[in-house]
């Protein structure tokens, strides 16, 4: 079972990566204007991930039946949107200086 969700979570690690936009994309027209800090795109990455895992992890909860594994990962999404936000407010702030 654990050997199950260690590849289960490796795998959406690697779909979250795959789906973050690349660096060309980065470098279209609308963000040369302000582009984004690289510490930004990094927390960006980490919050993308931690969706995916916890969307993985939520689903193998709900296929097995264990409720714990489900509840923690609906809290990893809570938590991945919260970091999300957060970077939301850090590039605002960016802009605004």
């Amino acid at each position: 079972m654990k050997a199950l969700f260690s590849t289960l979570s490796a795998f959406a690690l690697l779909i979250a990566l795959w789906l973050t936009p690349s660096a060309a994309m980065a470098l279209s027209a609308d963000t040369l204007a302000a582009p984004l800090p690289l510490a930004t795109l990094g927390q960006d990455i980490k919050a993308t991930s931690k969706d995916a895992e916890g969307k993985m992890q939520a689903a193998l909860g709900e296929l097995t039946g264990d409720a714990g594994m489900k509840i923690k990962g609906e809290v990893k999404q809570g938590q991945a949107a919260a970091m999300g936000a957060g970077n939301d407010i850090k590039r605002a702030a960016e802009r605004m200086r």
